[in-house]
């Protein structure tokens, strides 16, 4: 993080700069394969997350619409492994939604993050974009 200033003028401009990291952040979907053949939830907290897990690794967490979901991750300078995928069994209007949702991201072998947006690919094929969620 840091701020440069600018002088435009008599006016001082501040500009932000936030480094986002993978991990700890609120990754929320812009597109997914095959997301126009699906009713994407509109009011509701879609997202992923990467965190630290007890066993000192990396896991996923997240909501797909209707569900949360978990599971544990491989991530390496450009692998996105995840493995077996858990999620509550709840049946509503955003299913077919986050069923393609959730295994657009458990397909996904690598990733690609620029600035503020997460990419998620299965080899060379796109899977999943992401736009992160910055909170104060």
């Amino acid at each position: 993080t840091g701020i440069t200033r600018m002088l435009l003028g008599n006016v001082v401009l501040e500009l932000a700069v936030v480094n986002v990291d993978v991990v700890e952040n609120h990754w929320i979907p812009r597109e997914m394969e095959k997301g126009h053949t699906v009713m994407w939830p509109m009011s509701r907290e879609i997202h992923l997350m990467l965190l630290p897990n007890a066993a000192g690794g990396l896991g996923i967490l997240g909501y797909g619409g209707e569900n949360r979901f978990r599971g544990d991750i491989n991530l390496g300078s450009d692998d996105f492994i995840t493995g077996p995928v858990a999620m509550t069994r709840k049946i509503g209007p955003a299913s077919n939604f986050e069923m393609l949702y959730v295994d657009n991201i458990s397909a996904a072998n690598r990733y690609v993050q620029v600035e503020d947006d997460l990419f998620l690919y299965e080899g060379t094929a796109p899977k999943v974009a992401f736009r992160v969620r910055l909170f104060d």
